[in-house]
């Protein structure tokens, strides 16, 4: 199941987090390899920082701890579950131009858990059009169907 959800977080709280989002790759320029808050692309230097994925954000800036804890986004959780428990985050960085593809996959296998009360929640901090490469869920995929019993569907 998924849900898409609009205009959750303010205008101004999306802007704020891709100031953040910049500051942190132009912090990259200093990192060599990969490293506890990088995750690099191969094709990274210190002249041109190509960023991957930064761990944990909100352990290393406010408006990423604000938006993890979004009274919004808890409402929303809390209507579908009654209880919300933050686990951790990511920001994976889906940059034009470079960078590994990113195939077809379920989550499913990413995530320690031992039951299946659990949801990931995404917030876009770019508009997501099918031109731009936006995640897109295959109807019927959480049923544990098989490939060849599902296709995707586009818009």
């Amino acid at each position: 199941m998924f849900l898409v959800l609009s205009e959750i977080l303010a205008s101004a709280e999306i802007e704020a987090l891709r100031r953040v989002t910049d500051r942190f790759v132009d912090n990259a320029r200093n990192v060599p390899a990969n490293d506890e808050v990088y995750d690099l692309e191969e094709s990274h230097s210190l002249d041109e920082p190509r960023v991957r994925r930064i761990k944990t954000p909100h352990l290393r800036d406010p408006e990423y701890a604000r938006a993890a804890r979004h009274p919004g986004i808890v409402e929303v959780l809390r209507d579908l579950w009654g209880t919300v428990r933050f686990d951790t985050g990511k920001l994976n960085m889906r940059s034009a131009g470079y960078g590994a593809p990113v195939e077809w996959h379920q989550d499913w296998a990413f995530y320690p858990h031992t039951n299946d009360d659990l949801a990931a929640v995404g917030i876009m901090l770019d508009d997501c059009e099918m031109e731009n490469g936006p995640m897109m869920v295959i109807p019927g995929s959480h049923q544990g169907l098989s490939g060849a019993d599902i296709r995707p569907s586009w818009p």
